[in-house]
């Protein structure tokens, strides 16, 4: 004996509640063999929740028949029925609570027959209805999980990121569809909301998965398709429920013509490209649409059948999942094992080349070293033996041709310590700085004295007695370079009968200050002019210390004063 109801939207327009079904029946009491036999109900659901009483009697009763409702839709009922309820007029009546938002609210089939046959009926539909569905739930939870963490360990292989993410949310929404329980949802109604929420979001991470699949990108088409199924599911966050069946049609239509769009997309894609994973994936794809054709007839025909192929296709396609992939997961890891092989590759040769590159800058290098090492030696000689020479000459000038062989002779021996002087100096940066100031000025001051002596110059020098920060020998040598070519200048052009040196310090800086009262000369014009190479040649040394130079001259005072920073010249080089 059955009975079933799959007609309550149509029975009951937009009525959410409880509903009374009865079924009478009689009893066989003229078989002799009914004594022997007990009988049993079999429920396929009450949706959502609901009560069986058999003469009155109590034989089941849902946990909450008030909202939060609990959730008997997707879990058959077995009953054995005692003897001693059974009389010869017998009804059973069935109490369900639902609303009309659900799909196939009501009372689902009926069987009353004895309990072998009750049974192995109601094996089949907890088989279809609860096994199956939560055993897709466990191995969709249990394969989306480790390509998430593939994912999550190389984030180039998005393909994998979508997958996971389309399985776990079908894990998700198919928790809510299946569960026996609300949990954390306040009433039947929000987890209708939740499911159709749900619903686009995981359509959308699994066509994004299916492009991926394929190593295609259509960045405008998903940007659209995840809009949507943003504004759908805020929709049913917020319509008013006497919408939502309506909205949920439009979904499901909406749905299944993008979803049949994608299938036929990836199939002619594999036509075109058939590689052994793209091929096992279409053909489960048709299989899809096949089943998917089939239950939507059954449902839109409000068919009741035992034949429901969803829950069979969600198990296969699980495992068929779980072979395609891997296959792709051999020929990615293939991908990678190629890619890190002709990478190693690279890096030999890049290797190489950079080594090629390094021996070619220091080849450069050497050759800059060397002519810098030319130009230095030039400046040297312009500023030390050029200097020895003007002395010379202006000692013959002022002697003229009573200058004897002997002093011919003493010139010229002092062009030679000059000489040995400059390539001292020249190549020997690595000594250490003199103990005292007075050390340091000591060659410099000796030798132009002699020569000031000679010119009726008088020559003031005040240089402290003890370094309060001690500078570092190119500092040193810089400066003694510098006044060589101030004081070789002053020689030359100046006219001037004084000159004073000062050196001053204190802990941070050294001050360095040449003035005669000459002629004094247009600092400007001869900037500008760049025809100066003492003077070129005092500011290229200055500035390679990183110190600061000023120049000021007029008739009758020409000075000149260098500043340098003794933290700013630990590491430099001349």
């Amino acid at each position: 004996m059955e009975l079933s109801d799959y007609q309550w939207t149509t029975r009951w327009p937009l009525y959410s509640g409880g509903a009374w079904y009865r079924l009478r029946w009689q009893a066989d009491c003229d078989d002799d063999n009914s004594d022997d036999q007990t009988l049993a109900i079999a429920v396929k659901y009450l949706n959502s929740a609901g009560a069986i009483y058999l003469n009155d009697a109590l034989l089941f009763r849902d946990e909450s028949l008030v909202e939060p409702l609990s959730q008997s839709q997707a879990l058959p009922r077995f009953l054995a029925v005692p003897k001693a309820l059974i009389r010869q007029d017998n009804y059973l009546d069935i109490y369900v609570v639902s609303i009309y938002q659900k799909f196939q609210p009501g009372l689902g089939k009926v069987i009353i027959a004895p309990y072998d046959e009750a049974n192995q009926i109601y094996e089949q539909w907890r088989l279809q209805n609860f096994t199956l569905p939560w055993s897709n739930i466990i191995m969709s939870l249990a394969t989306g999980l480790p390509w998430l963490f593939v994912w999550l360990c190389n984030r180039r292989v998005t393909v994998f990121g979508w997958y996971a993410a389309s399985s776990l949310s079908w894990v998700l929404l198919a928790s809510m569809m299946y569960t026996t329980s609300l949990y954390f949802l306040p009433n039947t109604l929000a987890l209708v909301r939740a499911v159709n929420m749900l619903l686009p979001m995981v359509a959308v991470f699994f066509y994004t998965f299916l492009y991926r699949f394929c190593e295609r990108r259509f960045p405008v088409w998903e940007r659209l398709q995840f809009i949507a199924a943003g504004m759908s599911s805020l929709a049913f966050l917020l319509i008013p429920e006497e919408w939502i069946v309506t909205f949920s049609l439009i979904l499901l239509l909406s749905l299944l013509v993008i979803t049949l769009g994608n299938f036929v997309f990836f199939i002619i894609h594999t036509w075109r490209n058939p590689r052994h994973e793209y091929i096992i994936t279409a053909i489960s794809l048709i299989g899809f649409i096949v089943v998917f054709f089939h239950d939507i007839y059954i449902g839109i025909n409000l068919r009741e059948t035992d034949h429901i192929w969803f829950s069979y296709a969600t198990i296969g396609s699980v495992l068929a999942m779980s072979f395609i992939f891997s296959v792709y997961s051999r020929r990615i890891f293939r991908q990678l094992r190629d890619y890190n092989t002709r990478l190693e590759q690279e890096i030999v040769i890049a290797k190489a080349s950079l080594r090629q590159q390094m021996l070619e800058q220091e080849n450069v290098r050497l050759e800059n070293t060397l002519l810098q090492e030319r130009l230095r030696v030039s400046h040297e000689l312009h500023d030390g033996i050029g200097s020895s020479i003007i002395r010379s000459i202006a000692e013959i000038e002022r002697q003229k041709d009573s200058v004897p062989n002997h002093v011919f002779l003493a010139l010229l021996k002092l062009l030679r310590d000059d000489l040995r002087q400059v390539i001292d100096n020249a190549f020997g940066e690595s000594s250490v700085t003199p103990e005292t100031p007075v050390i340091w000025m000591a060659p410099s001051r000796q030798r132009f004295n002699t020569l000031f002596d000679a010119l009726d110059i008088s020559a003031s020098w005040s240089i402290p007695s003890s370094w309060q920060t001690r500078p570092q020998p190119v500092l040193c040598l810089t400066l003694s370079r510098i006044l060589e070519e101030c004081l070789t200048n002053i020689i030359k052009h100046s006219r001037a009968s004084l000159v004073q040196v000062t050196v001053r310090q204190n802990q941070s800086a050294l001050f360095l200050s040449i003035t005669d009262n000459g002629v004094g000369f247009d600092v400007g014009a001869v900037k500008r002019s760049g025809l100066s190479v003492g003077l070129s040649s005092i500011q290229r040394r200055c500035a390679r210390q990183n110190g600061h130079v000023w120049i000021y001259s007029r008739p009758g005072k020409t000075r000149l004063a260098l500043k340098f920073n003794l933290a700013d010249n630990k590491d430099n080089t001349d």
